[in-house]
């Protein structure tokens, strides 16, 4: 008798929920969050934080490595939104590829020949934030040798290009 019971006590509270719409949605209105505002505010934050990049920059890069402190000179190529990005050094041209998380910019390039390395092709990747009138961050470098992956972290600093 107490299993019947409180079975259909459970069994109410879904029928009384669905049956009573209109209601439900008349009493959430005043607490509702607009969920369209919010949505659009988010999708534009990500193209807000590249179009205050956008434009030419010259990048530092600098090992951490205390053995080598000789830094790589980059151009970086930053456009409006996440296409067209690349980056200029060594004479070679190498399209990056951008995603924007808060007020990171994050990238990753395509394989290309090192300018550090001889006959070795890397691939990057890169965290960077705007920091007053500097873009600042970290390059890891992932150099394609044989054996285990050969890694190379870099601290960036950019200022704007003339």
């Amino acid at each position: 008798m107490r299993t019947a019971l409180l079975s259909a006590l459970c069994l109410s509270i879904p029928v009384a929920a669905c049956s009573s719409r209109g209601d439900r949605r008349a009493d959430s209105s005043a607490g509702a969050v607009d969920t369209s505002r919010s949505m659009t505010a988010s999708a534009t934050a990500p193209n807000a934080v590249l179009r205050s990049v956008a434009g030419s920059w010259e990048m530092m890069a600098r090992p951490t490595s205390v053995l080598d402190s000789t830094p790589t000179r980059v151009r970086l190529n930053a456009t409006g939104d996440t296409t067209g990005w690349t980056m200029v050094l060594g004479g070679q041209t190498v399209a990056l590829h951008v995603r924007v998380s808060g007020d990171t910019i994050m990238t990753e390039s395509d394989p290309y020949s090192s300018v550090r390395r001889s006959g070795v092709t890397v691939r990057t990747t890169g965290t960077h934030v705007l920091e007053g009138d500097r873009l600042v961050g970290t390059t890891i470098a992932h150099y394609v040798v044989k054996g285990a992956d050969s890694v190379r972290v870099f601290r960036t600093e950019a200022r704007r290009g003339q």
